[in-house]
């Protein structure tokens, strides 16, 4: 049997985006964004993507917020 959806994902308040958006963990944000774990924390660190501490110390990723640094970088790579 499958795990529930709830344990790969959350809808939450984003309260940088100002909406309720989707909440990834950071395994599912580096296969959303085709991006590598580091990337992905590179990018926490920076505040380039919006993310929330849960209480046993894991993160979650905005899911919209991940959108605008895989474009820049595509762009900034030349791949379409």
């Amino acid at each position: 049997m499958a795990p529930a959806p709830s344990l790969f994902y959350a809808t939450r308040y984003c309260k940088t985006c100002k909406k309720q958006t989707t909440f990834l963990p950071v395994y599912f944000a580096v296969a959303f964004a085709g991006r590598s774990r580091r990337t992905i924390y590179y990018w926490m660190e920076r505040g380039l993507i919006h993310w929330r501490p849960l209480p046993t110390g894991r993160r979650l990723i905005c899911r919209e917020s991940l959108i605008l640094p895989t474009a820049a970088a595509t762009r900034r790579l030349g791949i379409q």
